[in-house]
């Protein structure tokens, strides 16, 4: 049964999709490694019942999951995880969703968000906790090219980046960064410093606040971004998966 909180919180979706003239409300889930998937709906077929009864989706697509004789699943969209997708040219009314039961709408046990929200529920079981506190720190690197090739006499891949010392023999003013010498660096030397803080502003638009930013050691290309101190296994790692989507859209 829906709660009165969550009943206010729909009802406010449903406003705001009205008065915000929102065209398409997307529905996002995660698989078991770790990457979001996604389905689109028209505005226009969003009622009170999708939060409720959720959408229907094959399991057996995603490894791990369920079998192509027994692959229904459904996605049921948590209406307090609501943020603005403004990366398509129609922007969309996004949600984080939990994978439920298709027929029972049960909890689906190899759901990530729904493991994570059962070690919540142990932590205060068990007495451990009342609450776990998490500050996430996003390390990833920015590529200028990407390479890969699989051929007959030909299998191999490469990666670069324009801050390498390997590249200071070609037309650059810049510094270069040596290996393992990228902790902290500064411009110009740092070339990805607008990068980072473009992303920053993105995050903080989403209502994820972020601590700080800098070049990390590993070497040219490598990024750190550090979220700030926040409550909650399963809100913090909402946040973590919708600051790798942003990160990668913005790279």
């Amino acid at each position: 049964m829906q709660s009165q909180r969550d009943k206010t919180a729909v009802d406010e979706i449903l406003r705001r999709i009205k008065e915000e003239d929102i065209k398409f409300v997307d529905l996002k889930f995660c698989d078991m490694i770790g990457k979001w998937h996604h389905l689109t709906l028209p505005a226009s077929n969003v009622k009170e019942s999708l939060f409720e009864k959720g959408v229907g989706f094959d399991g057996s697509n995603f490894p791990g999951f369920t079998s192509l004789e027994a692959g229904d699943l459904n996605v049921l969209p948590d209406p307090d995880t609501a943020f603005m997708d403004e990366f398509y040219e129609i922007p969309a009314l996004s949600f984080i969703c939990d994978i439920t039961e298709a027929d029972t709408l049960k909890p689906f046990r190899r759901d990530p968000r729904g493991v994570a929200k059962r070690a919540e529920e142990y932590i205060k079981e068990s007495k451990v906790a009342d609450e776990s506190y998490w500050m996430p720190e996003l390390e990833f690197y920015a590529f200028d090219s990407v390479r890969f090739s699989s051929e007959p006499y030909d299998i191999g891949y490469g990666v670069d980046s324009d801050e390498a010392h390997w590249n200071s023999q070609e037309e650059r003013t810049e510094p270069c960064i040596k290996h393992g010498a990228g902790y902290h660096a500064i411009y110009p030397a740092d070339s990805l410093h607008d990068l980072r803080a473009e992303i920053c502003l993105v995050l903080e638009k989403a209502g994820i606040p972020v601590r700080y930013h800098h070049h990390e050691v590993g070497g040219a290309g490598q990024a750190e971004i550090e979220l700030s101190l926040s409550p909650g296994l399963v809100k913090c790692a909402d946040k973590v998966m919708i600051a790798k989507y942003i990160i990668r859209n913005v790279c």
